[in-house]
C-alpha cells in the first residue's frame, strides 16, 4: 500500500526544497537592502509566511514516517534506509515552524539539522555500499545533496540569527556559505523532483 505514496513524499521533499529557497532568497534580498543602513531586518516576519507550507509538510511527513516505522511496509531494511531520515526531516521542518512562530532563535534548529545531514549521508553511503537500490546515482544524489542542505542549514540558520556584516568589515565567508546552502539546495530539489516524476507512471500503473 505505501509504495504507491513513495512519489508524493518525493514531491513534498521537493517542494520543501522550493519553498525554502524561495523564503531565505527574500530573506537574502531584505538582508542586502538594509545593510548600508546598518539595520537588522525583522527575519521572522518575513519568514513567518513560509512557516505555514512548510510545517504542513512536516506534519504530514511525520505522520507518515511514523506509520512506517511501526508498520515497516517495505522490504526489510528498506524501512529504516527511507523512514529515518524522513522523520528527522519532518522533526526538523516541525522545529523550525516552531521557533518562528514563537519568534526565538532558529540556530537550535539548524544545529539539528546538520546533526540529521550528516546522519543522512551516512545513511546513503551506507545504502549505496550495500547495493540497496537500482537507481545508484540517483540515490546517493538525492541522500547527499539533502545531507548536505541539512549541515549547511546551521550557519545559514546562524546568519539569519545574528545577520553578521552590518559593519565594513563584512566577512565574505558568510555570503560564499549562503551561495553553496542555495547551490545544494537547487541540486537536492531538482532530484527530488526528477525522481518523484520518474517514480509517479509505475506507481500510479501498480495493481491495487
Amino acid at each position: 500500500m505505501f509504495i504507491d505514496e513513495i512519489a508524493y513524499v518525493l514531491f513534498a521533499i521537493g517542494f520543501v526544497g522550493v519553498i525554502t529557497l524561495y523564503m531565505t532568497m527574500s530573506v537574502f534580498y531584505n538582508y542586502r537592502k538594509n545593510i548600508k543602513k546598518k539595520d537588522n531586518i525583522d527575519i521572522y516576519s518575513i519568514i513567518s509566511g513560509g512557516i505555514l507550507p512548510l510545517g504542513a509538510i512536516g506534519i504530514y511527513l511525520f505522520v507518515v514516517s511514523l506509520w512506517g516505522q511501526f508498520t515497516w511496509p517495505l522490504p526489510g531494511s528498506y524501512n529504516m534506509l527511507f523512514f529515518d531520515p524522513l522523520m528527522s526531516l519532518s522533526i526538523v521542518l516541525i522545529g523550525f515552524a516552531w521557533s518562528v512562530k514563537a519568534k526565538i532563535k532558529i540556530h537550535y534548529v539548524g544545529l539539528f539539522s546538520l546533526l540529521v545531514g550528516l546522519m543522512t549521508i551516512d545513511y546513503g553511503i551506507t545504502g549505496y555500499m550495500l547495493g540497496l537500490t537500482q537507481s545508484p546515482l540517483a540515490f546517493m544524489g538525492l541522500f547527499v545533496t539533502f545531507g548536505i542542505v541539512g549541515i549547511l542549514a546551521f550557519p545559514v540558520s546562524l546568519i539569519m540569527d545574528n545577520q553578521p556584516g552590518k559593519t565594513s568589515s563584512h566577512p565574505k565567508i558568510w555570503f560564499a556559505l549562503v551561495l553553496l546552502f542555495w547551490l545544494f539546495l537547487i541540486m537536492a530539489t531538482v532530484i527530488a523532483l526528477l525522481v518523484a516524476g520518474a517514480s509517479l507512471y509505475p506507481h500510479l500503473s501498480s495493481p491495487p
